[in-house]
Formats: C-alpha cells, sequence, structure tokens
C-alpha cells in the first residue's frame, strides 16, 4: 500500500491524554502540523508543547462545547480521542453524562468538521462492545455491550454509528477504529495492569479477584498509535479492529508479571470460583488492521516488560 500524501494539518481531540500525547510525538517527528482541541490550553502547553513549537497550535475545546471553531479552516483529518469515561462504570447515574459527551458529543464536532471543511475523520471507538464471545471477533460481528460497563460502552458505540453516518452523509472518509484494552507506561494508574505491575513490585501479597477469569484483548499504547499513524497516512476508510488478537485472563498476566517480578508463584492467592466460565471481552481478530503497511502489534510479554523496567 503506497502512502498518500500526509494531509498540512490533523486536528486532534484527547491531546493531552494517555494516547493522544504519543500521537502528538509521532506527528511531530513525521513532520505533521497538529492542532491540538483541549480544554485547558495553558496547562496543554506545558505538556504537548514546551518549547513553543510552530507545528502545533492549541484550541480551547471540550466535549460539551458548541460554538464555532473557525480555527479549524485549512485542516484535513481529525482524529477523536477525547472521551468521558465515568469514574463508576456500572453506576446507571453516568448514562446521562456519556451520553452527552460521547455520542451527542461526537455530532457536536462531526457538525465542526463539516463546517471546516475536513476530508477524514478517524473517529476512536472501542473493542471492547462486542457481544462477548471466546472466540476472535470480526468488525461485522455484534456491537452488543449489555454485559459489562453498558453506559459507558453504549455511548462510545453511538458516537461510531453517528460518525459513520457523517461520512455516508456529507461524502467524507470516516476510519473507525476499535481498540482492546490499552495499556503502556503513562497509563491510569487504577487500571489494572497498572494495578497489577505494582503489587508484583511490592511486597504485598498478590491477589486477584473472580477466579482470575476475567479476559481482555490487551494492545500496547505505542503499537495504537502506530496503528492511528498509519490509517491517516492511507486515508483508509471502514472499520478497523485494533488489538493483539491474543486474550490474556487476569490470572495469566499476573503470572506473566510476577514472574518478571522475580515473584514466587505461589504468592499468588486467588479468592472466587477458578473453575466458573471466561467472561470479560472478546479477543479481536486484527485481519484488518495488519494489512496497514504490515503493521504486527507486540506481544503481551514484550509490552509489559517496558513497564516493568520503568517500575510502572
Amino acid at each position: 500500500m503506497k502512502p498518500q500524501t500526509h494531509p498540512t494539518r490533523v486536528a486532534v481531540t484527547g491531546a493531552t491524554g494517555f494516547v493522544g500525547q504519543r500521537l502528538i510525538r509521532t506527528l511531530q517527528v513525521n513532520g505533521w502540523q497538529v492542532t491540538a482541541l483541549v480544554r485547558d490550553p495553558s496547562r496543554a502547553s506545558r505538556i504537548l508543547n514546551p518549547h513553543n513549537s510552530p507545528d502545533i497550535s492549541l484550541i480551547k475545546w471540550d466535549l460539551n462545547d458548541e460554538n464555532s471553531l473557525t480555527e479549524l479552516v485549512n485542516t484535513s483529518a481529525l482524529v477523536h480521542l477525547a472521551a468521558y469515561i465515568p469514574k463508576s462504570m456500572n453506576s446507571a447515574r453516568e448514562a446521562s453524562q456519556c451520553w452527552e459527551s460521547n455520542a451527542l458529543g461526537t455530532i457536536r464536532l462531526l457538525e465542526l468538521a463539516e463546517k471546516a471543511k475536513i476530508s477524514h475523520v478517524v473517529h476512536v471507538s472501542t473493542g471492547n462492545a462486542y457481544q462477548f464471545s471466546k472466540d476472535k471477533v470480526i468488525e461485522t460481528d455484534s456491537l452488543y455491550p449489555s454485559h459489562r460497563t453498558p453506559y459507558y460502552l453504549m455511548s462510545k458505540v453511538c458516537g461510531e454509528v453517528f460518525a459513520t453516518n457523517w461520512g455516508l452523509t456529507t461524502n467524507r472518509i470516516v476510519t473507525i477504529l476499535r481498540p482492546s484494552s490499552i495499556y503502556g507506561i503513562g497509563m491510569d494508574p487504577d487500571s489494572l495492569v497498572s494495578r497489577l505491575v505494582r503489587l508484583a513490585q511490592s511486597n504485598d501479597v498478590l491477589t486477584i479477584e473472580d477466579g482470575g477469569r476475567f479476559q481482555a484483548d490487551f494492545i500496547h499504547v505505542d503499537d495504537f498509535v502506530s496503528l492511528i499513524f498509519r490509517v491517516l497516512q492511507h486515508q483508509v476508510p471502514g472499520i478497523l479492529n485494533a488489538g493483539s488478537g491474543e486474550p490474556a485472563t487476569t490470572l495469566q498476566l499476573l503470572e506473566c508479571i510476577a514472574k518478571m517480578a522475580g515473584r514466587n508463584m505461589d504468592d499468588i492467592q486467588i479468592h472466587g470460583d477458578q473453575n466458573r466460565p471466561i467472561f470479560g471481552f472478546s479477543p479481536l481478530n486484527i485481519s484488518r488492521a495488519r494489512e496497514m503497511d504490515g503493521w504486527s502489534p507486540r506481544q503481551l510479554k514484550e509490552g509489559l516488560e517496558t513497564m516493568m523496567e520503568c517500575g510502572k
């Protein structure tokens, strides 16, 4: 696949986030100009542009902002990373804010994109919204997040539906990326992988809940950013799963981390039924993503090693 000429300027929401910061750096290194849509430009400047590079501009905007962004004129592509992530994933009280920010917020952003004549939108959805399956799911499999975190995941699904419809009605290129569970240095310290790394590197007993049977497909943040960059280069339309393609249970994850930390496997205490069926999120079939210049995500062990070396 031959790369297209890259856009003169790319706008990015969620630019100061875990994925966003790495994407901004990748775009910079490769000579792209970036407009970061951020809630607090002064804070974001310290994070994203400490050396006052002319290749980065920062604009105040958030998911609930209905103001027009005239600064998006001459922007060729938009990457929508920003999302409202509730503190309590299973609380019905969070449903309204999830809907307002992640679904309606996407509509507001797309309206701005249309006014600015942006030709390519990359909308980051989620690969954890598929109806649960032990087998690898493909992009045409059912999205039905009733089994876990339904309020957040459903709002992300709605945002992707709105983005797809916008592309069809405006004849613009829309790429939907469905990442699985993203991990790496700098991730939320309360997230599963981060907590297990800290636990293994402490002297605390290694405990795990639910029989260690919760399952997810883990993708390293740098691999996901690499895929976003390829999608921007080639202006690829449609839906792409973004995962490692291999599931891991929490027990397998903890055993791998504990071994790297030199911990005794006898230190692991498993709470709950170890014979219960595996539950959680489906592994992703990433065949389509692998077509992007031979994109190939690293194995979980390799990604975890980088976190262990940094103690995070």
